[in-house]
């Protein structure tokens, strides 16, 4: 692949913000933070296991800007042969114009940030020779060293610092499309012949992350879906059930209401019927009285009438002595005196008879008015005919009966405090 098609086909990083699709390795640290790109883990760990000490990988990468200061992103790698145990003499000029010539090809104004490799036993021996080779050729401040201990499957990341190499706590991985370092991995790939069946396992590797990265993004959106469908769905239950206990709660309102209303109406008629019974004693006692008088009367006149009978002869002498002495005084005047008397007498009997009668009277209009026995109810706030005709009746056949008694044309045109009359009825 020529110098030109990377020119073209790669533009310049600019790394303003800090990535969105991180993967936290390690612990959280104070300082500058260290982002490395997904494909560049992959290519670095690939290399170390086919090189060993036979080689070691650059990486590539700039400082952040904005809001990603203090942040440095490693976003290429480039391969160098050169044997580690070598140490400061493992890269020499011809070997860093390489490296520059492809760092300027597929990385176009990147800056090297350090070096890794794997060997395959550690040793003290291979120990001073990556230090002789990472002083010699990084030695500036924040500077990567990425060690592999191939036997024991270590991995350790160390940063350059004024007091020397220190290991690094934690850092970054991050994805994203980074099509500068697929474009490297592609052209320093080995190429065999399509008839000896290619299988390029660097690009099937990336697929195979690619296609592992959509399926958890699918498997989470449709998680997220059946979650939102099902708090959807708890939430329409929820609200039903609401419904429909705030509907009971009002009907047993209604039917404790009911119930005390007719408990009121129960006491109002029986305190109708106490005063009725009252009205009806003083009625007979009234009409008692009115024959007691008669028959006084009665008796006052017998007594009279014998008086009379019995003092005949003795009028007739006082009036012999008197008829002397009085001039005025004739049996003429007594006869006329004892008319006057019995006809008083008359006239209060007839009176007596006559407030009789009277008292017989009132007491045949209040037995008459009674016969239809009828209590009454006086409308309250909310009530209706029909509630009213059941509180009393027990029988909603029985709402024509009280429409008549009242001349109500329209059940529902019944005012509070109207007083309405309810006749008994009897099954």
């Amino acid at each position: 692949m020529s110098q030109d098609r990377h020119n073209a086909t790669n533009e310049e990083y600019c790394f303003e913000s800090l990535p969105k699709n991180v993967r936290q390795v390690g612990e959280t640290m104070q300082g500058t933070r260290f982002f490395i790109e997904d494909y560049v883990m992959t290519f670095l760990r690939k290399c170390m296991g086919d090189k060993k000490e036979e080689g070691i990988v650059l990486f590539v990468g700039k400082r952040g800007k904005k809001e990603a200061q203090n942040c440095i992103f490693i976003y290429g790698a480039i391969v160098a042969e050169c044997n580690v145990l070598d140490g400061k003499r493992a890269l020499d000029t011809q070997k860093w114009q390489e490296i520059y010539q492809a760092v300027q090809t597929y990385f176009p104004k990147g800056e090297l940030f350090g070096f890794g490799c794997g060997v395959g036993m550690w040793n003290s021996q291979v120990d001073q020779s990556i230090q002789a080779m990472q002083k010699e050729n990084f030695p500036m401040e924040d500077r990567l060293l990425f060690l592999a201990d191939l036997g024991e499957k270590e991995e350790k990341l160390f940063v350059t610092k004024k007091e020397g190499l220190q290991e690094l706590p934690g850092y970054w991985i991050y994805f994203s499309k980074n099509t500068q370092m697929q474009e490297y991995m592609l052209a320093t790939s080995p190429h065999k012949s399509m008839e000896g069946g290619y299988q390029d396992d660097v690009t099937q590797n990336i697929r195979e992350v690619i296609h592992q990265k959509k399926e958890l993004h699918y498997n989470k959106r449709n998680v997220i879906y059946g979650i939102s469908s099902l708090l959807f769905l708890l939430m329409l239950l929820g609200a039903f059930l609401l419904f429909q206990s705030t509907k009971r709660i009002r009907n047993l309102q209604q039917t404790i209401e009911t119930l005390s209303r007719s408990t009121g109406d129960v006491v109002t008629g029986s305190a109708i019927a106490d005063a009725k019974d009252t009205t009806t004693r003083e009625e007979s006692s009234n009409a008692k009285a009115g024959v007691n008088i008669k028959k006084s009367a009665d008796s006052k006149k017998g007594q009279e009438e014998k008086k009379k009978s019995s003092q005949p002869e003795k009028e007739t002498g006082i009036a012999t002595q008197e008829e002397s002495s009085s001039p005025f005084f004739t049996p003429q005047g007594i006869k006329e005196d004892s008319g006057q008397t019995t006809k008083k007498s008359l006239e209060k009997i007839k009176k007596t008879k006559k407030e009789v009668a009277a008292g017989k009277s009132s007491k045949e209009k209040t037995t008459a008015t009674a016969e239809p026995k009828k209590t009454g109810y006086r409308v309250k706030a909310g009530d209706t005919l029909s509630q009213i005709v059941w509180r009393q009746y027990h029988n909603l056949a029985c709402i024509a009966m009280v429409r008549d008694v009242n001349h109500i044309k329209d059940d529902d045109k019944i005012q509070e405090g109207q007083f309405l009359l309810l006749p008994e009825y009897e099954d």
